[in-house]
Parts: C-alpha cells; structure tokens; sequence
C-alpha cells in the first residue's frame, strides 16, 4: 500500500473531522487512548469485555459478535491540554540562556478522530475496518525559551488501518482479529548554539516517515449470561523512518565543514510498544453495569532516539530508557429509560518514563482520570455518546544535561511541568 493512497484513506475516513495530532501525550509515553466516546465515560474501563459499540473494532475485535447489523460510526475527541515550564536553574550554553523564557504553556487544542464501519455476514461471522490515530504527540516552546537547544517542536503522528473479523465459537466464546497497516510521521526540531564560534542561533528540523504493518487480535468469554471477560492484544510496529535534516540559518566557518551542520538525508527506527489489555464487564441488574480494564504496555522497547544521516554521522543521541507501564480503570453504567444511559469511571495511568530520564520534547508523568458521559438512542438505528474526562497529571521536574552528539553546548536547563488535560469527545452512530 502506497503512502499516498494510507493518506487518502484516512483524510476520507473522518468524515469533515480534523486530523491533528495531540498535544502533551494523554495516555503514558505517546499514546492516545481517545478511540471512542461511548467508553469515554468510563475511562476506558469495559473497553475490552464490554463489546456493546463499534470502538470495540479497536479495542477486542471479537467484541464485533454482540453487535447486530451493519453499523458506522465516527468519532472526535477534542483535547485541550495544559503543560506549563517553570524555570528552576540554568547553567552552560555559553552565555546564551541567562535572559531566556520559559517557552509558553506547550499545550494546545487539538482534535482526534476515529471511524469504524462493521458487516453483519451470519449469525456467526462479522467484518469490519477501523481507522484510527493510537500513537501521536506534540510539544511546541516559544521561540528564544530557555531550552531551545534541547527541544522546540516535537510532533508524532500514527494514521493505522485495521481490517478486522469475529467470529462466534459458540454461545459463550468469540474470537476476533486482524492485519494492521500503520503510517507514521514526525518532526524534532531545535535551535544550535553557534554563539562559540561568534554566530547567532541556527536551527535544526528533522521530518520524516514510514509505513510499518502488525495485527490486533482477541477473545471474549461470557461466564454467565449477566458477566463477560475479555482480552485483546495489539502488537509492536517497527519503523524506519526516513526523511531530511533542514540546518537553517547561517553556519559560522569554524563549523561549515562538519556534517553535523549539513543538510542530509536521515533516519531513525522507532518500535510502536505492544498492549495486552484484560478485561471485565457485570450486568448488575436492569439498570446498573460494572466494569474494569487493565491494560499492560511494553513501552520497554523505545531505547533510545538515534539519528543517522546518509554519511553515517550520529546527529542525535537520546538515550529514553522507557519502563513498561499499566492503566487500570473501573467505571459503571446506568441505564435511565431505554434511551438515556449515563457513564462514570476514574482510571490510573502510570508514567513511561522515569524522574532521571525525562525530556522537554515528552515531559511524561502519572495521570488521574475522571471521567463522565452519556448516551443516547434516538431510534433503532441511530445513537449519539458524549463523555468528558479531566486529567490530574503529576507535577514533574526535568533536567536536559549540556552534553549532546555535536560540538556545540546545549546548556543545563531544569525546571517543573505543571500539567493538565480536559477531553470532551462526541461519536454519532448508525445501521444502515
């Protein structure tokens, strides 16, 4: 599959949604768990073993055999996030860093979409597709903030195109799953310390891209008729991402022959992490449901950040050191009348990355969720979910260290985050 024809895909699938990737990563690490308003509501908890709307596609594709009928649905979370830098000390980067600002809040709005669309086959065999963004970011300082030479714009974005099945076992197992086609890109970009060899500051912007493939795949098991679990695996997508280095500004003589400062062709490998998700959902009575997720998160495997250009050269060097993470959520439902359903649910979301190894281009941190939503029918073949979630996000301080791959000093900068996210998402779904 081409890279132009995974854009087209996508850029028609939202349906007049917009495509921007988020600010300020909502789940642990880059990861965006915004991939259906229904379970928004909850947290995310009964993602997994609930199966009751079309995110299910996503989240435990065997979750598509309590569905009914042809169905579409799309999606849009709107994420309003707060990331505010204060200074603590600074030292180092010759001079230049003393006057600086503290960058701006690094939080912006922005929008997440989703589509779904679903076949009923038979009694035993539905199919459907997924369009999803699971992974992205974006971090962006002020021009002149005090740690230009570490980071200014940080931006990731993943565009995945999941074609799944399920398949009904028997009265209480079914199985589901599919292939996945991920496209991915990004862009790092930094101001360069020249002022040692008399220059102004330069800047350094690093864009590329890929297309990497996986699969998701899952099980849910009705235990009686009022409780079922379920469980659901996405896999790793590697990634080579290939593009340019754009050196801007002028490069002062005593650099103009290293390749550091050379406009290149680059690349990096970048793993997307695998997630095993648990699940379970109890119909309490008529009214009232109970559920809970555990997701678990090999975000173990992002290492490090290395850049290579085309010579060979080593333009950049971050050693991450990410931890493998959990995000534990327990929400329930409660039905008002056949058409009105109300959500509720907190979540926990552990942080991927340590005190000692947090950066200003991801300023991760432990999150509390609160979530609320509703639900409404308004026909048989017609629904309507809103849910809203509040992010309590950690106070985290970083320190970037002077030392980098090139000559020239970044300096010493720490300071504290003061972090939040507020996510109102909406979903509109129908049978046709």
């Amino acid at each position: 599959m081409s890279q132009n024809m995974l854009k087209w895909g996508a850029a028609t699938a939202v349906i007049g949604a917009v495509l921007v990737a988020s600010n300020f990563a909502h789940a642990a690490g880059y990861q965006l768990k915004e991939q259906g308003a229904a379970l928004q509501g909850t947290s995310f908890a009964g993602a997994t073993a609930k199966g009751g709307d079309m995110s299910t596609l996503f989240f435990n594709p065997a979750g598509m055999a309590q569905l009914e009928g042809n169905q579409f649905e799309v999606n849009a979370s709107v994420i309003s996030t707060h990331a505010e830098f204060s200074l603590e000390s600074v030292s180092g980067g010759n001079g230049q860093l003393s006057t600086s600002g503290n960058g701006g809040d690094a939080g912006d709005v922005a929008v997440v979409p989703s589509t779904y669309a679903m076949w009923d086959i038979n009694d035993e065999w539905n199919v459907g597709i997924a369009i999803n963004t699971p992974f992205g970011l974006k971090t962006e300082y002020e021009d002149g903030w005090v740690g230009r030479y570490h980071a200014l714009k940080s931006e990731l974005m993943t565009v995945t195109i999941n074609p799944v099945f399920s398949y009904k076992v028997n009265d209480k197992l079914s199985i589901g799953g599919g292939p996945l086609v991920q496209y991915i890109e990004g862009e790092l970009s930094k101001n360069i310390n020249f002022s040692v060899a008399g220059g102004s500051d330069g800047k350094s912007i690093l864009s590329a891209d890929d297309i990497g493939y996986g699969f998701s795949a899952g099980f849910q098991y009705d235990y009686s008729n009022d409780t079922r679990i379920g469980f659901s695996y996405r896999s790793s997508v590697d990634h080579r991402l290939k593009g340019n280095i754009d050196i801007q500004g002028t490069v002062p003589g005593a650099f103009s022959s290293s390749q550091q400062f050379k406009d290149a062709r680059a690349h990096a490998d970048v793993k997307t992490p695998d997630i095993a998700s648990l699940g379970v959902y109890h119909k309490v009575n008529d009214q009232w449901a109970v559920m809970g997720d555990v997701a678990y998160t090999n975000w173990s495997v992002f290492n490090e950040l290395r850049v290579i250009d085309d010579s060979g050269t080593q333009r950049e060097l971050v050693d991450e050191n990410w931890e493998d993470t959990l995000f534990l959520s327990i929400g329930t439902e409660y039905q008002v009348n056949d058409a009105l359903n109300l959500q509720f649910g907190v979540a926990y979301d552990q942080s991927a990355v340590s005190q000692k190894d947090l950066t200003f281009r991801i300023p991760d941190a432990d999150r509390l969720w609160v979530s609320a939503g509703i639900g409404y029918q308004f026909s048989e073949d017609t629904s309507l979910n809103l849910g809203y979630t509040h992010i309590f996000a950690d106070d985290v301080t970083v320190t970037e260290d002077e030392t980098n791959a090139s000559t020239v000093p970044n300096g010493q900068v720490t300071g504290t985050y003061d972090s939040s996210v507020d996510i109102l998402a909406v979903n509109f779904a129908m049978k046709f």
